[in-house]
Parts: C-alpha cells; structure tokens; sequence
C-alpha cells in the first residue's frame, strides 16, 4: 500500500467475519504500508515471509504510526521472517500494543522515530510500547529484541526479550535537541524479562542497554 505521494491517511482493520489481517509465508515482505500522513494497522499479523513480516514507513511526512492488536489477550505476530519482524520509521509517534516478535533473522522489532540527519533527529514524537492481558514479546532474534531510536519519551509496558543474539532491549534518544525520559514499567503479575541475550557477541553487548539525555526509570526487571 503505497500512499507517500498523496495528502491522506492509511488505515487497516478487521472486517465483521474475518477477526484478523494475516500476511504470512511470502516470499518478501508480509505487508508493505508507506504514507504521508498516519498509519494505523489494527489486528495485523505477518509471520513466516522471506523478508521482513510488517514494514511500514511515513517518514517524510507527519502523523502517527499505531500497529496495534485490540482484542484483549490477544497479540499480533511478526515471527520467523528472515529479516525483521517490524520495522517501523515515522516522524511522529510510534504505538505498538500487544505484539509479539520472535525468532526473527534481524531485529525482532525496529522503531525509530528520529529519522537521522547526522546527530539530530527530524522526527517529533514518542515511542510506546503498551499491553492489555498479553506480553510483548520480542525473544529468541538473530540480533536485537526490540531496538528503539526516539526523538522523545520512550514508555514500555509488560516487555519480554530473551535469548537474542545481541541485546533484549536497546534504546536511544540522546541525540541534540532530545532530553526525553525511558520509563518502563510492568502489570502486577507480570516482571520484565531480558535473559540470556548476546550469545552472538557475549563481550561487546548488554541485555539491556539505555542511551538516554533524560532521567531513566526502570521497574521490575529480571536482567
């Protein structure tokens, strides 16, 4: 779905019989979705494609960049693509709610809503990672759970990355112009879980890893 040269929105959601969007075992991506403005693609799963499940971009435009499962308890899965699970990159800000993304080639999950211009960002937004009844899921990736570059706060709720080849978590939003916080928090029943990682390059890398020009909150982790 290619909107990046029009003036309007995409979006994606379930129909009254069919309760979820599955684009599996292609052999490129799964789903492709560029636009100008905001994207919002609702119940979508892409899992098993020869290159990366999801891929959705509105870099070079403004909005808001939401993949999101709905139905509580329930998640969408980006799993086993030969490249990234997800990979999103917008200027304004990223929601992800209950997504589940492993056992990918690359990066469970990709968010950058800094767009580079060398050390600044373009992008003006923030990134959120949020669940109802579920765990976000981002184990069991060739290089990185879930990897986040941000032009703002970075906010991540009910998180699991364990077992990836680097880290189970990266995030960073210290570049100019950029004094946003990283808060993670977890459910009352639920620890966030960042375990046995980096068993590609055990020396070099960290389980998890915050780059931050603002204050830090961690809660209930088991690293």
């Amino acid at each position: 779905l290619d909107n990046s040269e029009g003036e309007s929105s995409v979006y994606m959601s379930k129909g009254k019989i069919i309760k979820e969007n599955e684009f599996n075992e292609n052999n490129y991506r799964g789903l492709e979705i560029n636009a100008m403005k905001t994207i919002s693609a609702y119940y979508v799963s892409a899992s098993d494609n020869g290159d990366t499940g999801a891929y959705f971009t509105n870099k070079d435009g403004s909005g808001s960049l939401s993949v999101k499962m709905l139905t509580r308890g329930a998640v969408s899965e980006f799993n086993n693509n030969t490249e990234w699970g997800l990979y999103a990159a917008s200027r304004g800000t990223i929601n992800l709610y209950n997504i589940n993304a492993n056992s990918n080639g690359s990066a469970g999950a990709l968010l950058n809503n800094c767009i580079f211009d060398g050390e600044n960002c373009l992008g003006d937004g923030r990134v959120y990672v949020k669940a109802s009844r579920a765990v976000n899921e981002f184990s069991g990736n060739q290089l990185y759970g879930l990897y986040i570059a941000s032009s703002g706060y970075v906010y991540l709720y009910d998180i699991e990355a364990n077992s990836n080849g680097y880290g189970g978590l990266y995030v960073k939003n210290q570049y100019d112009g950029v004094n946003d916080s990283v808060t993670m928090k977890s459910s009352k029943y639920h620890t966030n879980s960042f375990s046995a990682n980096g068993w590609q390059n055990p020396m070099d890398v960290y389980s998890v890893e915050v780059i931050s020009n603002g204050t830090v909150n961690l809660k209930a982790g088991d690293v």
